[in-house]
C-alpha cells in the first residue's frame, strides 16, 4: 500500500489509517563468517546503508528510522545509541583500516515476499556498496528455501524481518540474540547477551528489566550486530464511514 498511499488518500469516499508498527527489518550478519567477523567491516556496513533513500524513496515515507534492537513502541526502547547516518567516505576509512581496502564481494540473502520492496531496499544498497569497492550479489529465494538456509545459522548476511506477538523488548531480545533460540539466525553465541537474558526474562521488577533492556540496546547498536533499516507504517483504507477501527501495531 505505500506507494498507493497519496492515492488512496485523495479518494473522497474513502480514508487511510496509519500508525507505524513493531516489525522490525534489519540486515543480520554473522559474526562467525569472515569478514562480517571484523567489527570494523560490520560498522563500515552500518554507515554504509541509505537510511532515508530507502525509507523516503524506496518506502514512499511510509515508514520510520529503526534504531535499536527493540522496537520502537516497545516499553524502554531508546535511541540514544543509534547515532549513524549514512557517510561513505566513513565506510571507506573503516574498510581500509579493517585490511579491505579494494573491498570485497558477498552474496546476500533475501526470502521472496517476506518484506516489503525487499529487492528494492536491496538494489538501492547495492548501488551505494559499489561505491565503497564493495558487490552485493543479491539472491532472492523462495521463502521456505530461504528459511531452510537460515536454520543453518551459517549465511553470512541476510535480510530478514520480526515481529513480536507482545512489545515487551526480552521476548523479541531472546528469540534474536540468545543462543539457544532457534530464530537466532546469525548464530549469536554472546555471554554477555545470554547473561541479561537470563538475568532479566524471570525478573518481575519493572524497572530493572527496563535497565538491563537499556544495556542490550547500547551493546547490540556499539557492537553493530545489526544494520537497523526501518520499521514500516501500516496503512489500511477503509470507507469514511467505518469507525472506531484501531490498527495493531
Amino acid at each position: 500500500l505505500s506507494k498507493d498511499y497519496e492515492m488512496l488518500k485523495g479518494k473522497k469516499n474513502l480514508k487511510v489509517i496509519g500508525r507505524p508498527t513493531i516489525k522490525a527489518n534489519y540486515v543480520d550478519m554473522n559474526r562467525n563468517n569472515p569478514p562480517f567477523n571484523n567489527p570494523l567491516v560490520r560498522k563500515a556496513l552500518v554507515y554504509s546503508f541509505p537510511y532515508k533513500s530507502v525509507i523516503n524513496d524506496v518506502l514512499y515515507g511510509r515508514a520510520i528510522q529503526m534504531t535499536s534492537p527493540a522496537s520502537k513502541g516497545s516499553p524502554s526502547h531508546t535511541d540514544e545509541y543509534f547515532t549513524y547516518r549514512q557517510d561513505l567516505e566513513k565506510a571507506k576509512e573503516l574498510l581500509k583500516e579493517a585490511g579491505y581496502p579494494d573491498g570485497f564481494s558477498f552474496a546476500f540473502l533475501l526470502g521472496e515476499g517476506r518484506i516489503a520492496n525487499n529487492k528494492e531496499v536491496a538494489v538501492t544498497w547495492q548501488a551505494e556498496l559499489k561505491k565503497v569497492n564493495i558487490k552485493m550479489d543479491i539472491q532472492v529465494l523462495p521463502q521456505a528455501v530461504f528459511l531452510e538456509k537460515l536454520k543453518s545459522k551459517k549465511v553470512p548476511i541476510f535480510m530478514i524481518a520480526w515481529t513480536s506477538f507482545v512489545t515487551d523488548p526480552w521476548y523479541q531480545f531472546m528469540f534474536l540474540l540468545g543462543s539457544k533460540s532457534f530464530c537466532n539466525y546469525a548464530g549469536i553465541k554472546d555471554e554477555q547477551l545470554d547473561e541479561w537474558i537470563e538475568q532479566a526474562v524471570p525478573m518481575a521488577n519493572k524497572e530493572g528489566r527496563y535497565a538491563l533492556s537499556k544495556k542490550v540496546q547500547k551493546y547490540v547498536t556499539e557492537n553493530d550486530l545489526w544494520v537497523y533499516m526501518f520499521q514500516p507504517i501500516a496503512d489500511t483504507a477503509m470507507s469514511k464511514n467505518v469507525h472506531g477501527f484501531c490498527l495493531n501495531p
